[in-house]
């Protein structure tokens, strides 16, 4: 649970086959600027990565990199990946 002052944000992801690289570097990224980073998707179980961005597309190319692998793992075994709200529990009101 985030603090008072901490700021927040939310990853909207789908449940299934969702990009290693485009969820993870920023995952990683914001949560050691301080940053509390939750996640949502459809059924509010964890995500399922695409599994061709971990094993490499095209016989080990175009897959993601080894440090987003890398920061995949961790980011996996957060509680707020592993515990996601689902879409229905999110008030997504956009604030200026």
């Amino acid at each position: 649970m985030a603090t008072p002052n901490k700021k927040k944000l939310l990853i909207v992801l789908p449940s299934i086959d969702f990009d290693v690289t485009e969820t993870s570097v920023p995952w990683k990224l914001l949560s050691k600027g301080g940053v509390q980073v939750d996640f949502t998707n459809e059924d509010g179980k964890a995500g399922e990565y695409d599994p061709l961005l971990l094993s490499g597309v095209l016989f080990g190319q175009l897959g993601a990199a080894p440090e987003p692998k890398q920061f995949y793992e961790q980011m996996a075994k957060s509680p707020e990946f592993q515990n996601p709200q689902k879409y229905s529990q999110v008030d997504f009101k956009y604030e200026i």
